[in-house]
């Protein structure tokens, strides 16, 4: 992996140089994982903040009973959050997009709300900081089985043991939600504690507080976000290039 996709995510994300600590948020995540014990981490990033703060989506993309349903899935998802919980929420705060859409003082105040907090950049920082390999090498250590919820080129990914993938449309995958969360809760249903690795954009919020009411002392979820797709051959991030 070259150096510049570090260069080029920071000055996307933190070119202050001013970052969370994220190598101590990151063995706090790989130590849950060596753990084994049922967790589950979803993260609110920019566009759900904006959600959440101005009941409407950042391109209009996200129809008004779409966002609506998101907006309180987010806030239940924080109500719920408790010191020395096992349900974690990455949060984006301190980044230049904060500030361009708008949604600082909003982050604040969501910030105070979260009981059991981590940056919501972990997961793009442990790509670029050649990082992500232990996580998944972790998994693979797991006798859990595994799932994964995203788009089909999902099925060209090679970093993971064996793997069920519920497949998601590529396109407002959201607006399939009672779809999907039937086939995935069917199959965590018939496997044993597994882990799920979600790739699905704001559907991977839904699901997450979905599962972790009906199975959240069983299952580890993990919100990845893009972070999967480099290693399938997609470049959705401007860094991705590089890795």
């Amino acid at each position: 992996m070259s150096d510049q996709a570090f260069y080029k995510w920071k000055m996307m994300s933190f070119p202050s140089g001013e970052m969370p600590d994220f190598a101590t948020y990151y063995e706090k995540l790989l130590d849950l994982l060596k753990s084994d014990k049922p967790f589950s981490l979803v993260r609110i990033c920019d566009g759900e903040i904006y959600v959440m703060a101005f009941k409407k989506s950042v391109n209009g993309s996200i129809s008004p009973e779409h966002v609506e349903h998101l907006s309180n899935n987010l806030q239940s998802l924080v109500d719920m959050t408790e010191e020395g919980g096992n349900l974690l929420i990455g949060l984006q705060e301190n980044t230049i997009w904060n500030a361009k859409m708008h949604i600082t003082d909003y982050t604040n105040y969501l910030s105070g709300q979260i009981k059991n907090k981590i940056p919501a950049s972990l997961m793009s920082w442990t790509t670029v900081a050649r990082n992500f390999q232990n996580i998944v090498a972790e998994i693979n250590k797991s006798e859990r089985p595994l799932i994964l919820v995203g788009p089909a080129h999902l099925k060209n990914l090679k970093l993971f043991k064996e793997y069920e993938i519920i497949t998601v449309p590529s396109v407002k995958c959201w607006e399939h939600e009672i779809d999907i969360q039937e086939r995935l809760s069917d199959s965590i249903s018939q496997k044993k504690n597994p882990i799920v690795l979600y790739s699905a954009s704001i559907l991977t919020k839904n699901l997450i507080l979905k599962n972790y009411l009906l199975f959240g002392d069983d299952v580890i979820q993990l919100d990845l976000g893009s972070n999967l797709d480099p290693y399938c051959g997609v470049n959705s991030r401007p860094w991705h290039s590089y890795i």
